[in-house]
């Protein structure tokens, strides 16, 4: 299970006779990329409506060998929860529409509100965001600098909760309902890209994602999220299941 975000894996290369040939180091590196040039020169889509029926979010390879989650499928269906990672934050006035509006893949420009922050011991500050009835975390200090009740404006990128939510929400105190119930419609597959990548010859290092400005290919269709790492990640495309009757099992996978 997660305890702590740990991104360092081992492991041995073996030759073709059988004998182990090498051990190597794999560090992962939680990065924001820059914005390319490309990004820039899109600015942000329009919404094409009023009402959040679907949202992508990135899923980290990393989340595999430490337990938090299952290696989905499509048409899975679970209670999901998020969090944001800000590439751009200013607040606006309390009167400001909220919005969310995707501006490509997992890339969101959002209006809303901060309703909590929390400053745990051992744990990361972060603050909770709400976009009408769809709520959200992030660690952001931007973020998490100011006071409960401001409205923001931040863009960024969303993932699934790296387990600092979810994993510990019973222990917060007047935590608000982050769960989402949404069905898995399709994985696509992103490769990062060598230039991302350091090597030498003990190890390697890379980061867990990488915005879209920085996809060489475009992502790569997928039915189900591969357990062996190809240095990459996916993105979820979720479709919400508002105001569903039915009881799904949490995402997360929790201990025991």
């Amino acid at each position: 299970m997660s305890g702590r975000r740990s991104l360092t894996r081992a492991w041995s290369c073996r030759g073709p006779d059988g004998s182990a040939a090498a051990r190597y180091v794999l560090t992962l590196v939680s990065r924001r990329p820059h914005q390319g040039p490309a990004a820039q020169a899109q600015g942000v889509r329009q919404p094409q409506s009023d009402m959040l029926t679907q949202i992508t979010a990135v899923f980290e390879d990393w989340h595999l060998p430490d337990g938090n989650y299952p290696a989905f499928k499509v048409g899975d269906r679970y209670r999901f929860s998020f969090e944001f990672a800000v590439d751009r934050a200013e607040t606006v006035a309390a009167a400001t529409a909220h919005s969310l509006t995707q501006i490509r893949e997992a890339e969101y420009d959002v209006v809303g509100q901060i309703v909590r922050q929390y400053a745990e011991p051992d744990s990361l500050p972060f603050a909770v965001v709400a976009v009408a009835d769809f709520s959200f975390y992030t660690t952001d200090p931007a973020i998490t600098s100011l006071p409960v009740g401001t409205s923001v404006h931040i863009q960024g990128q969303f993932a699934l909760d790296h387990y600092l939510w979810v994993e510990y929400r019973r222990t917060y105190t007047d935590s608000p309902e982050l769960l989402v119930a949404a069905e898995l419609v399709g994985i696509r597959r992103v490769k990062i890209p060598e230039q991302f990548i350091v090597r030498d010859s003990r190890s390697l290092s890379m980061p867990t994602s990488i915005r879209s400005a920085d996809f060489e290919q475009a992502p790569e269709p997928i039915q189900a999220i591969d357990k062996s790492s190809n240095f990459g990640f996916s993105l979820l495309d979720l479709r919400l299941l508002a105001g569903t009757s039915e009881i799904l099992p949490l995402a997360f996978i929790e201990a025991v």
